[in-house]
């Protein structure tokens, strides 16, 4: 995982508890922070993934979505029923978020290994997707072998 998609993703989280206490704020003021509130999600969501271009945007998506929820939540309905289903936001870091570390690890460090083999000639490490090995041409691959073979073959 580079800078720049973590700092989206942590960018789309802060986002989302910003606009979960705007919303609040403008529910006590006018009456209608839950219209700007699910407005605003779905205008957040796409204004950080056009930002971003990130494949993986629904999970920050989500975990915004969770802390917005318990922020707007605790605000309402006071504190025990937005405490009462915090163990949601862990439960998706768990289950989405580890694996998706795990999996980006594996694949970034994939990338920088490449696999060799020893030549059958010289004994240089060489690609093993290389047909032939460049410092003394000897062909890698079966089909591009040249083998020596006695003049004098005959076939019984």
């Amino acid at each position: 995982m580079n800078w720049k998609s973590g700092f989206w993703m942590l960018f789309g989280i802060l986002l989302g508890i910003g606009l979960g206490i705007f919303s609040g704020i403008i529910e006590e003021l006018v009456d209608t922070g839950e219209y700007f509130l699910l407005v605003g999600g779905v205008i957040l969501t796409v204004f950080v993934g056009l930002l971003s271009g990130i494949k993986y945007l629904p999970f920050a998506s989500g975990l915004s979505g969770v802390i917005t929820f318990q922020v707007v939540a605790v605000y309402y309905w006071g504190s025990d029923y937005g405490i009462e289903y915090f163990w949601v936001l862990p439960l998706l870091a768990a289950v989405y978020g580890v694996p998706w570390v795990f999996l980006n690890r594996i694949k970034s460090r994939k990338k920088g290994v490449k696999s060799t083999i020893d030549c059958p000639r010289c004994g240089n490490k060489i690609d093993k997707n290389w047909v032939s090995c460049p410092h003394c041409g000897m062909g890698i691959k079966d089909d591009t072998r040249v083998y020596d073979t006695p003049d004098d073959t005959q076939v019984y």
